[in-house]
């Protein structure tokens, strides 16, 4: 899933910390949803630090992997609709 998320977001090997999560918020919205609650969710699975840009989050591992999978299955019907869209 990693590597996949890499992959979707363009990640380039040695690039920022902050590019990568410019470049993880853009592929996020590119489905049609709010980066704001989900970049914290998969910055968190990718061991992106977020900065100043989204407070740590405080969760109990399985809240965190709800989230998680929330949010991957949310950009995937996002992105499923945005190609039917087409």
């Amino acid at each position: 899933m990693i590597g996949q998320i890499w992959h979707a977001a363009e990640f380039v090997s040695g690039e920022p910390a902050g590019s990568r999560l410019d470049k993880l918020e853009k592929m996020i919205e590119s489905t049609g949803l709010s980066s704001r609650d989900i970049a914290p969710v998969l910055a968190s699975l990718l061991s992106l630090p977020t900065g100043q840009r989204y407070p740590a989050l405080e969760l109990a591992p399985s809240e965190l992997k709800e989230r998680m999978m929330a949010a991957l299955l949310g950009m995937t019907v996002g992105a499923a609709k945005q190609d039917t869209n087409c």
